[in-house]
């Protein structure tokens, strides 16, 4: 029977005492997936979003004749926003490769340290580089179809702009909903399977996907117990540190409070500054810290599946019964 407490006990025990996994599950955690979230406010379909994006007359080319106009009213003025767009571009492209590379890099030293292997911040980050394009090419391919499958959440919308939205649509939504969640839920795994295929194990881009998607096939039911097992604990860490963080931010706004009715505009700026950098740094701890346990336990567990043949803490508790 696999023993999920070993497996936290060891992934707690690497994320604490290599703390540069913090910086990888930090830009990580920016092309992490997750569907939790999603459903709420799907209210406001794929076709009401296309019609604001569509608002802004970029699919017309009217944007195009503002920028000429702008040119010749204000040249300095539209060439400071190309600026400022073009460093928020290279500044995105930047972010997103550093993702990229966190990613592998984490699950690469993920994996080393499990198996008492010496690595460093240098050498994950190293190793990230070199599996950057399958990682890349994963994640893309992820992100798109989990993409395509929630677009099927607006079918039932689409078609109450012609039908009265009576309860057949109504129930439709609900089974388009369980659907695209279930099969979003497949994705993610054989993705993160692919990817520890390709990282870890070395194979290619489409071998690791066919292995991915045998092994879930497989090892279906512990791979959701596992996801079941690292969502309590997503929960319980998140509601702990966002209690933590409150506990925090109370002496801030007994000073903020303070200075207010003492009309100290200077110390209160000062105490509302500071107490926003203290909450961002705390954030991005925090999420370093979450992205980066979620990984180590994704490793771990793919490593304890594939050496041998574990058996499901449902399935074992369901044999002892019987």
């Amino acid at each position: 029977m696999i023993s999920y407490k070993k497996i936290i006990i060891s992934a707690v025990q690497i994320v604490l005492n290599n703390k540069y996994l913090w910086f990888f599950g930090l830009f990580a955690a920016f092309i992490s997936s997750s569907i939790y979230g999603k459903i709420y406010g799907n209210e406001t379909s794929l076709a009401e979003s296309w019609g604001k994006i569509k608002e802004t007359g970029v699919f017309d080319f009217s944007v195009f004749s503002r920028m000429a106009g702008l040119a010749w009213q204000d040249p300095s003025g539209l060439a400071w926003r190309l600026l400022i767009l073009l460093t928020v571009l290279v500044l995105g492209v930047f972010i997103f490769w550093l993702a990229v590379v966190s990613q592998g890099a984490l699950i690469n030293s993920a994996a080393k340290l499990y198996i008492s292997k010496k690595t460093d911040f240098k050498e994950g980050l190293d190793e990230g580089k070199i599996h950057f394009w399958p990682v890349c090419f994963l994640k893309i391919l992820e992100k798109v179809i989990i993409f395509f499958l929630f677009a099927l959440l607006s079918i039932p919308w689409l078609l109450s702009w012609y039908y009265s939205f009576n309860n057949s649509l109504r129930i439709s939504y609900y089974i388009i909903t369980v659907l695209v969640l279930a099969a979003s839920i497949l994705v993610i795994l054989i993705t993160k399977y692919s990817l520890f295929y390709n990282v870890i194990k070395g194979f290619r881009f489409i071998d690791a996907i066919k292995s991915g998607l045998a092994l879930l096939k497989s090892r279906l039911w512990i791979s959701l117990e596992a996801g079941i097992v690292i969502l309590i604990i997503n929960f319980i860490l998140s509601f702990s540190i966002l209690m933590l963080i409150s506990a925090i931010a109370i002496p801030f706004v007994f000073l903020m409070f303070l200075f207010y009715k003492l009309a100290f505009v200077a110390g209160l700026t000062f105490v509302l500054m500071l107490g926003m950098l203290i909450l961002f740094i705390a954030v991005a701890v925090a999420g370093g810290i979450l992205s980066s346990l979620n990984e180590v336990f994704w490793t771990i567990f793919f490593i304890v599946l594939i050496k041998g043949n574990p058996k499901s803490f449902a399935g074992s508790l369901v044999v002892k019964k019987s």
